[in-house]
């Protein structure tokens, strides 16, 4: 019997033009390239690939385990963002755009840039009381929304030439995820169970997007997406930049490139690196960090095996930039869905 990736080629021979079967084809080796490419990374640490950079001006020799890791870290994207320079999906600079993402502390003096995702919510709860630009009772906590600019002090409020002084001069952090996970836990959080008004209106929409049902545009069906829609619907979106931020990549979310960060947390080791970063901002006898587990990652062959493969690549060349710039590699669970397919 035909292989899966020779039974959709012939298909796509037989049904479209040669030049649209010839661009198919080109895009399937790029993707086996990138998919072979992030296979081949070796990752240390739980997410920090150790690089073994280069002695500098002025390097500190890290004194612990901890604080080579944050080296390690912060080197592997300078020099990604270094090399990337005529990327145009990079940004080297801070965008002009509404930065609900960026917490501001001026009494200490931080500043963390939430990706979704990644730990975000029990960062908020963590640092509520310090964050917090007024008193809350502790039982409404959890229903308040991480971007709500009447209880935060955001980036955004400062004048310009103010907010960048912060960032020069603030510690600054933001924690990242691998890609697929990620995009797996905002379709779960967003789309399966309860979920607010916004996003059954987003889910209703994508469903009549990808199933190319025009009618009832104003009547609420109450249907949701399937993980297979969901991901047809991100695919099909221009310019990743502008996405809602639950599955926007993470570097056009915090902008490491255009920000020199103090610390890079990874999902992976989330209480470990939140415990040293509370740490070097004096708060870590006032704050504690939740230990916590995910079940998402045991989740992702289910998922993903319900999707073409060719779209898992698609995938992977959109959060090309996040799988590079943080060092991550395929996880396992679904590269073993490519074994058979050639």
């Amino acid at each position: 019997m035909p292989s899966r990736f020779k039974r959709g080629f012939y298909n796509v021979a037989r049904t479209k033009p040669v030049r649209i079967a010839v661009a198919y084809v080109i895009s399937l080796v790029i993707g086996i390239l990138l998919l072979r490419k992030l296979s081949q990374q070796v990752l240390q640490d739980n997410g920090s690939g150790s690089l073994n950079p280069p002695v500098e001006d002025g390097y500190h020799q890290p004194q612990s385990e901890q604080e080579q890791l944050q080296h390690d870290r912060r080197h592997r994207i300078r020099k990604y963002c270094i090399e990337s320079k005529n990327n145009k999906n990079v940004f080297h600079a801070l965008p002009d755009r509404n930065h609900f993402n960026f917490v501001v502390s001026e009494k200490h003096k931080f500043i963390i840039c939430y990706v979704p995702k990644t730990g975000a919510s029990q960062w908020k709860d963590s640092l509520f009381k310090i964050l917090a630009n007024h008193s809350v009772s502790e039982q409404n906590h959890a229903h308040i929304s991480l971007f709500d600019d009447s209880i935060f002090d955001f980036l955004i409020k400062y004048p310009l030439e103010q907010s960048q002084k912060m960032l020069d001069n603030y510690q600054t952090f933001f924690f990242v995820r691998e890609p697929f996970e990620r995009l797996l836990s905002a379709y779960r959080d967003k789309f399966v169970g309860k979920t607010t008004q916004l996003y059954e209106e987003m889910g209703e929409e994508i469903v009549r997007k990808v199933r190319g049902d025009a009618t009832g545009k104003n009547e609420s069906t109450g249907e949701r997406p399937t993980f297979d829609e969901f991901t047809s619907y991100i695919e099909s979106l221009p310019d990743s930049s502008t996405w809602d931020m639950h599955w926007r990549p993470s570097h056009q979310t915090c902008y490491p490139c255009g920000i020199d960060y103090d610390y890079v947390g990874y999902f992976d080791t989330a209480k470990e690196d939140a415990d040293y970063i509370l740490k070097k901002l004096g708060l870590d006898k006032e704050v504690e960090f939740p230990s916590f587990r995910s079940r998402t990652p045991v989740l992702l062959e289910k998922y993903y095996s319900q999707i073409p493969l060719e779209r898992i690549i698609r995938l992977a060349e959109i959060y090309r930039e996040d799988f590079e710039m943080f060092g991550y590699k395929y996880p396992v669970s679904i590269k073993s869905l490519f074994k058979d397919w050639v």
